[in-house]
């Protein structure tokens, strides 16, 4: 079965094109002031790739953010027009998701995007071994002065949430140090938030290869960031209290380096640097709600919008 995945929500767009658990295509674009024609250029050069036709494709996710509000619209209007034009499934995948399946399983993972200017997305989830991302806190949108406030919070749910598992006991003959550093990674959810995964509305250059490096033309100023360590992550030295000691766990941080400049004086443990949502990322959780039958109606999709409208309308009398 070929899924054909779509993320829109930040400067870069990709595309992924998967067959089952086989990535056939998957590849990210700068796309300037040219987004919809950037991303149907990209859509072509995967498919062809795989020696494919549209038509050919049995279901499409699109990445419903939250994120950018023209890149949202666009991307989920292209895959909502080309499920309803195939009378194929359509799958709506969260940012936050598409982040966090791409890593361990059973860590507790930080996602942290940027949205206007002086604030960021955030959520906490935890990545299962073959299954989508339990999250564990409320998607929110916060400014940077509220940032102290929101991780003191979070950190009150996260304890509420997630149960370490039990850690092996000391008299163990077969208790190793590495047994026990898996022990104290592992995290069992409670329960699961009862936010829906349905995308609804909500208030609170030239295509590359996956390792190949993008185009010139990136003009965004660089923050001051430690080296990175092997597979694009940096570790800044964390306290016990903000590496998630506090809870039992250790923490990964997956963010943008506007993200880092903020959090990384409040959440120690591993950073994960990108620059936007991976499209495999959208592809894989597509794939697997899919699989469970967590696919939606063209006509009942919509973005899902964390930040408030500029505007708000009067109320009617």
């Amino acid at each position: 079965m070929y899924l054909l995945a779509l993320e829109t929500t930040s400067t870069l767009c990709g595309v992924a094109l998967v067959e089952g658990s086989e990535c056939l295509a998957n590849l990210q674009v700068r796309h300037g002031m040219n987004l919809s024609g950037t991303l149907l250029h990209a859509t072509e050069w995967a498919l062809q790739r795989a020696g494919l036709e549209l038509e050919q494709v049995d279901a499409f996710a699109v990445d419903v953010g939250p994120g950018a509000f023209t890149g949202l619209k666009i991307g989920v209007m292209i895959a909502k027009s080309w499920a309803h034009a195939f009378q194929k499934p359509l799958i709506a995948v969260r940012a936050f998701e598409a982040c966090a399946c791409r890593t361990p399983a059973q860590r507790l993972t930080l996602v942290a995007l940027p949205a206007r200017r002086d604030a960021l997305y955030l959520q906490w989830l935890v990545p299962q071994l073959g299954g989508i991302p339990i999250p564990v806190t409320e998607p929110a949108m916060v400014v940077r002065s509220e940032l102290e406030r929101w991780y003191q919070r979070s950190l009150a749910q996260i304890s509420e949430n997630l149960t370490p598992r039990a850690p092996l006991s000391a008299s163990d003959p077969t208790c190793h140090s590495e047994r026990s550093e898996e022990s104290r990674n592992n995290l069992t959810p409670r329960a699961p938030l009862s936010a829906s995964r349905e995308g609804g509305a909500e208030n609170s250059g030239s295509p590359r290869l996956r390792g190949e490096p993008h185009g010139r033309g990136n003009n965004n100023p660089r923050p001051n960031l430690p080296p990175k360590a092997g597979g694009g992550s940096v570790s800044p030295p964390p306290s016990p209290e903000a590496s998630g000691e506090g809870l039992g766990v250790r923490v990964q941080i997956i963010g943008t380096a506007r993200a880092y400049e903020g959090l990384q004086p409040l959440v120690g443990g591993e950073w994960v640097l990108i620059e936007s949502p991976p499209a495999e990322g959208v592809a894989q959780v597509g794939m697997l709600k899919l699989q469970a039958g967590e696919t939606i109606h063209p006509f009942q999709l919509v973005p899902f919008y964390l930040q408030p409208p500029s505007i708000t309308l009067p109320k009617s009398r």
